[in-house]
């Protein structure tokens, strides 16, 4: 038996697929920009975390970093992408709790709310160590978290719900 739900779009499973795709279509340039880091070699640029140049992170003058030097603007905007990341993160991990109803896609949700501040943690560990090894493995952590996200926009999705239905 197919369930009923499934030919009618629910808003409220629209929500958990809605956010893990924004959260995939923000991580892309997020990993876009930390190539651009690295290949700059603008990883230093900012020499202090989580602040940047000792103010919070979404209160540095926009002037000073659009109008800096290239390596500031890529690398203050690489911490950007990432807290929006985060932020998304946050928001995906609430709407799939409340909406979604399968256990294990909200221990999904969980899991990658984790991995966003353990990469995120990673970032700044590598600035306040200054440590190439960090870095690297930052640079190995990013997409495996684009992968962890990706599966969950998958997961989340209503042709997946429906191809998980038994036929009878």
């Amino acid at each position: 038996m197919i369930d009923a739900a499934l030919k009618t779009p629910q808003p409220k499973r629209y929500w958990p697929h809605a956010m893990a795709v924004l959260l995939v279509c923000a991580t892309f340039p997020l990993i876009w920009v930390g190539g651009l880091v690295t290949t700059y070699d603008a990883g230093m640029a900012v020499p202090d975390w989580p602040s940047t140049y000792g103010y919070n992170l979404f209160l540095y003058p926009w002037q000073t970093w659009l109008l800096g030097p290239f390596d500031l603007f890529i690398e203050h905007g690489h911490r950007l992408l990432g807290a929006l990341v985060g932020l998304i993160a946050i928001a995906a991990m609430v709407v799939t709790w409340r909406c979604e109803t399968r256990p294990w896609v909200v221990g999904m949700s969980v899991a990658v709310l984790a991995l966003v501040i353990v990469q995120g943690g990673l970032g700044g560990l590598r600035v306040i160590e200054n440590e190439v090894q960090i870095a690297r493995i930052h640079g190995i952590v990013g997409p495996a978290f684009f992968a962890l996200a990706v599966s969950f926009a998958v997961v989340t999705s209503r042709l997946w719900r429906s191809s998980q239905q038994p036929v009878s």
